[in-house]
Order: C-alpha cells, then sequence, then structure tokens
C-alpha cells in the first residue's frame, strides 16, 4: 500500500507540474506548427509518404525529411480535437507521463522497487523532460523508444528472448532512425549487443533488419519510387558534415533516446547511497527536485520556447483578427524570430479558420501582408526578403498583442 501511494504522489505532482497553467505555458513556434501543416495536409490534401522537413540542406540543395510516420500520429488528434494545437499538445504532456511509468516497469523488471521508484522520480521531475512535455515535437518519442529498446535488449542479453523482442528492436531502430539521423549510434550499439548474445545469428539479424524496415517504412517506400532519394540527399549531407561544408550541429536532444539509460544509472547510484546514508540520499534528491523545478528549462507563467510577450493565445487572436479582415490574396509574415514566414498564422489561418494566406514565396504578388511584430519594429530598416519584394508600402497599425506586440497591415 505504501509503495501504491507514493507512485500515485510521483505520477500526480508530475502531471500537475506540466499541466498547471498549460495553455499559458505551451510553446507554439514554427517546428509545432509545420508538423501540424504537414499532418493537416494529409487529411485536406492527399496521404503522403514524405514527412516534415528538417531545417538542413546538403551541399547539393536537397533536403533531409523525417518519418511521415510521426506526422500521422498527429491525424487522429487533429481530427479529435478539430485542428486546435492546444488540446493536441496535450497529448505531449501525457506521452512524458507514460513513457516515465514504461521507464519505471522496465526498471523493476531489470532491478528492484527502489530503483524503479526512483528512476520514474528523477525522469519526471528531470527539467529537460518537463520542458518537452510543453511542445509538439518529433523528437518527443525518442526516450519512449530508447527505453522500450533497453528491455528488449535487456532480455537478449539475458537469453531471455524470443524471435518477436529482436522483431521489436528492428522496429523500435527504424522508427527511431527515421525520427533522428543520429538514432544510428543507437543501433550500431544494438547490433554490437545482438552480435554478442544472439543464438542464431543469420535468424535474429534477419528479423531485426525485417523490423527495421516496418519501423522506417514510409521512406524506404519513398526511395524505391524515388530513385533512393533519402538515402542519396543522406549519405551527401554525411560527406559534407565530414568536409566541414554542412550546417550540422549536435546539441542535447540529438539523443533523447539516451536519456532513460542516464536517468537509470543515476537511479542505481542513488540506490547505493541509500543503503550506505539515507539522509544523504534525502538530501541529493531534494536537491534534484529544486534544481530542476527551478531551472531555465521550467516556468510556471509563461512559455520557455517562444518569445517573451506572447502566448498560443495571442497567436490565435491575431489569426482571428487577420481572418476576419483579410482580402483574397493576402500574406502574413512574423518579425521577432527566425520565422519570417509567419507559419504559426499560417496553422491558424488556413486550418482553423479556414482562410487561406498565399504560399510562403508568393509576397510580391499579394495585396496585403499582415505583420505580427514588436511594437517597435523598425519597419524602414528591417526588411527580410519577404517584405523587400514587396516594396514600397505604407504600414497601418491595426491592434497590439500580448505583451509588446502589435499587428499591422501592410499595403502598397
Amino acid at each position: 500500500m505504501k509503495n501504491y501511494l507514493v507512485l500515485f504522489s510521483i505520477l500526480f505532482i508530475a502531471l500537475m507540474v506540466r499541466i498547471y497553467n498549460f495553455s499559458d505555458r505551451l510553446t507554439f513556434g514554427p517546428e509545432q506548427a509545420r508538423s501540424l501543416m504537414v499532418s493537416a495536409n494529409y487529411i485536406k490534401d492527399k496521404p503522403s509518404l514524405l514527412g516534415q522537413e528538417y531545417f538542413r540542406v546538403n551541399s547539393l540543395g536537397h533536403k533531409l525529411y523525417t518519418s511521415a510516420i510521426f506526422n500521422y500520429s498527429l491525424v487522429p488528434f487533429i481530427l479529435l480535437f478539430n485542428y486546435d494545437p492546444l488540446p493536441i499538445s496535450y497529448y505531449f504532456a501525457m506521452l512524458n507521463i507514460i513513457t516515465g511509468v514504461v521507464l519505471y516497469l522496465v526498471a523493476k523488471k531489470i532491478f528492484n522497487q527502489f530503483v524503479a521508484v526512483i528512476s520514474l522520480f528523477l525522469f519526471l521531475f528531470n527539467s529537460t523532460m518537463i520542458y518537452h512535455s510543453m511542445f509538439i515535437w518529433v523528437l518527443n518519442y525518442l526516450p519512449l523508444i530508447g527505453i522500450l529498446s533497453v528491455y528488449f535488449a535487456w532480455k537478449l542479453i539475458k537469453n531471455k528472448y524470443k524471435l518477436f523482442d529482436i522483431l521489436m528492436l528492428g522496429v523500435l531502430s527504424g522508427i527511431g532512425f527515421g525520427l533522428q539521423y543520429l538514432y544510428l549510434i543507437a543501433i550500431l550499439i544494438i547490433l554490437a549487443i545482438l552480435f554478442r548474445y544472439s543464438k542464431n545469428r543469420i535468424v535474429d539479424i534477419f528479423a531485426f533488419t525485417l523490423g527495421g524496415i516496418v519501423g522506417d517504412i514510409t521512406r524506404i517506400v519513398f526511395d524505391l519510387k524515388h530513385n533512393f532519394y533519402h538515402l542519396r540527399t543522406l549519405w551527401q549531407y554525411a560527406v559534407d558534415t565530414i568536409n566541414g561544408v554542412s550546417d550540422a550541429g549536435f546539441t542535447y536532444y540529438h539523443f533523447l533516446h539516451f536519456w532513460p539509460v542516464l536517468i537509470l544509472a543515476i537511479g542505481l547510484i542513488l540506490w547505493q547511497i541509500y543503503i550506505k546514508n539515507k539522509y544523504l540520499f534525502i538530501l541529493l534528491t531534494s536537491a534534484y527536485l529544486f534544481i530542476n523545478l527551478n531551472s531555465t528549462f521550467v516556468s510556471f507563467d509563461k512559455p520557455v520556447g517562444m518569445i517573451d510577450g506572447l502566448t498560443i493565445a495571442d497567436i490565435k487572436n491575431a489569426s482571428e483578427i487577420i481572418a476576419k479582415n483579410a482580402k483574397y490574396n493576402f500574406n502574413v509574415v512574423t518579425l521577432y524570430d527566425f520565422d519570417t514566414r509567419g507559419y504559426t498564422l499560417r496553422y491558424y489561418l488556413e486550418h482553423v479558420y479556414n482562410k487561406k494566406p498565399l504560399s510562403d514565396v508568393e509576397y510580391q504578388s499579394a495585396s496585403e501582408i499582415y505583420a505580427l511584430a514588436k511594437a517597435n519594429y523598425d519597419f524602414d530598416n528591417n526588411n527580410p526578403w519577404e517584405l523587400n519584394v514587396y516594396k514600397p508600402y505604407n504600414v497601418v497599425t491595426m491592434e497590439s498583442i500580448g505583451d509588446g506586440f502589435v499587428l499591422s497591415k501592410i499595403v502598397k
């Protein structure tokens, strides 16, 4: 009974940490808007084997794409919530909680109840995991894929596996690689384990390969139909990276699938500390909780991943005003981050308010352009391409948005 009370308390508090003031804390930026736009187009236009574009291009000008599996996973929620990004985003908060529960079950199976409980605590109150609970993103599936892969790999090492477990390792690896190319590192580790512990290498490697094909089936089929576009593009990008001419960069979120492994390692260390000194254990876990809840990754009153002064409600409000005032051939820009093409506004306009702007390259022929920018934005001296091709123009202030932002109409 005591164990269940502790588990319930951890899960309940972790859920409250995520959903408290959720609408004011939710991040809705270009990445989220583009993901939803791709998925919405599967519904309104036609299904596709192509997923979402990376913000990466190789030296030949070819774009990298993520697996369409991610975007298809959003389709049921888009239909269920009528394209509204706010309730759709709750799914990713719940996904993170579910990942924590799976981590608990795996840790309990591999180690013991104490390591499982402390790992659940460490995962759910980790500032990075709280942060990733607050927005739609393709990489948010990686921690779940990572911990499930740990479980099936453990069964392989302990010689407790069946052929289905190897197949599932392949499926998870295919999905992981489809979401993040650097998942290849995890695949190489899994293959090394497979070679070391397999009872029948030929059969097991075949099952693993078959699972990998299933997991990344959309891109594989696309490649077979389009002269191996993904494979050739990725190969050229890898060559560009080796030669130092790509835009490659590495950061923590490329390795989110290793997050549960790190948590398990810390959980094991804390278990040993608990055995030797309970007071030190309490001090360390309390410090962990305090540091993570006060991290720059966590805020209880504003979005961490958006510019200060704007929330998703402000984006929705600006979009509604545009929808009510826009003519037949209008366009939009946002002038406060790298996304000058205004994808956040585009998503709301097209899929929530059914008012489609011109494409993200048709600015010169627009009858008017709606711009969301800071109140002190200098339109005379700060002209991105979208506005430069529209010159000369006049700026008409329409309405204040959020805290310190203004929606303007730009006309000839």
